[in-house]
């Protein structure tokens, strides 16, 4: 743990974020040749990625959901969206490919049964595609990585079934060199940090 500050419970999570960085990564940089800062939404904010620029480390943050991103996901090209599977999916994938490699045999799903017994609708993702394009933030000059994500959800009720497009997106300075994927699966291992606090 390099930095705690508590405040009150009403205040945002990215509030005095870039503040902290600003303080904290230099120590950080004494003892790592590279770092990379990853992020909620809440902390896609210019404040914070200059913090990061400024001492020239990278970052990967979960991008917010805004009206105008939404339209630039459905100006890319079909062409353009690869095929994404997530880094568990994919380590299934190897284990299965192992010799002596037995299926587990499923158990029922008890939480779809309930639902349906209930009349919610049930939203079950079934396939995913990653895509990317440049993106310069309003009044900035400097140009980074958006990261697309479209998830295809199918949505079914008691009657009826329907197919959905839900978006999710990454901003990063990451280099080239890192792909869609990996930038993705570097951006999300942000998720196990509860665990690692705890």
């Amino acid at each position: 743990c390099l930095a705690v500050r508590n405040r009150p419970g009403n205040v945002r999570s990215s509030e005095g974020a870039a503040a902290l960085l600003e303080e904290t990564l230099p120590r950080v940089q004494q003892r790592f040749r590279d770092v990379l800062v990853r992020a909620d939404s809440d902390f896609d904010r210019r404040d914070v990625r200059e913090a990061c620029e400024a001492v020239g480390v990278h970052f990967a943050f979960v991008a917010r959901e805004a009206s105008n991103r939404l339209s630039w996901a459905e100006e890319i090209p079909e062409s353009a969206w690869k095929p994404f599977r997530t880094r568990a999916h994919r380590e299934r994938e190897k284990a299965r490919q192992r010799r002596g490699w037995k299926p587990r045999r499923k158990k029922r799903n008890r939480r779809r049964r309930r639902a349906r017994q209930r009349g919610y609708t049930c939203l079950a993702l079934k396939r995913q595609w990653g895509a990317e394009i440049p993106w310069t933030p309003p009044g900035a000059t400097k140009t980074y990585r958006m990261i697309l994500r479209r998830q295809l959800i199918e949505e079914s009720d008691q009657e009826t079934l329907f197919e959905i497009y839900r978006y999710r997106y990454v901003v990063t300075n990451l280099p080239a060199s890192w792909s869609a994927e990996e930038v993705i699966d570097a951006t999300y291992q942000r998720c196990d940090q509860e665990n690692v606090i705890e």
